[in-house]
């Protein structure tokens, strides 16, 4: 007797268990909660598996993290294939794909540019340090033509002193 009440129990209970996993689509099909159909989930849902990964890109105080997030999109995709969400997760897995390959052109041209930049300014400091050198020579030859006009005008200022002195001679001899 005791053990045709524990088999109306237990099949009591399985009965309450199956009703309480299904539930209604949108559709108004019903559909069985836990893993599409299965009583005994082995792993997270589809749902579940999307809503971590939309975690995983929404940290409120950290960076997302894109790797987790597609890693987790896959799975979707492997596991649960006809999922509603799939579509959903593809187009976020190609999106974080997109932006991986955009970063990494962006981190190339980042350092292309960081050496293009040292290339410039090393071309601007060999051209400053000509033009340093184009200014001390300028410098020595305005000094030098300096001197060299002073002692010309020095010498014409003789030569006028000599002019004159050959003219008071020449006067006198006459």
């Amino acid at each position: 007797m005791h053990y045709k009440i524990a088999v109306c129990w237990l099949m009591f209970l399985i009965g309450l268990s199956a009703c309480a996993g299904i539930k209604e689509t949108p559709e108004g099909s019903a559909s069985s909660g836990p893993a599409n159909g299965r009583l005994f989930a082995n792993g997270p849902s589809d749902k579940e598996l999307y809503s971590q990964a939309l975690a995983e890109l929404s940290k409120d105080h950290e960076p997302p993290r894109y790797d987790a997030a597609k890693a987790v999109l896959e799975r979707l995709l492997k596991e649960h294939p006809q999922s509603r969400w799939a579509e959903s997760a593809q187009v976020i897995i190609d999106l974080i794909s997109e932006r991986s390959r955009l970063d990494a052109r962006l981190q190339k041209e980042q350092k292309q540019s960081k050496a293009v930049e040292e290339k410039a300014m090393r071309e601007l400091a060999a051209i400053k340090e000509q033009f340093r050198a184009q200014e001390e020579k300028c410098a020595a030859d305005i000094v030098r033509l300096k001197q060299e006009n002073e002692k010309l005008q020095m010498d014409l200022h003789e030569l006028k002193n000599l002019e004159l002195q050959l003219e008071k001679r020449e006067k006198m001899l006459r």
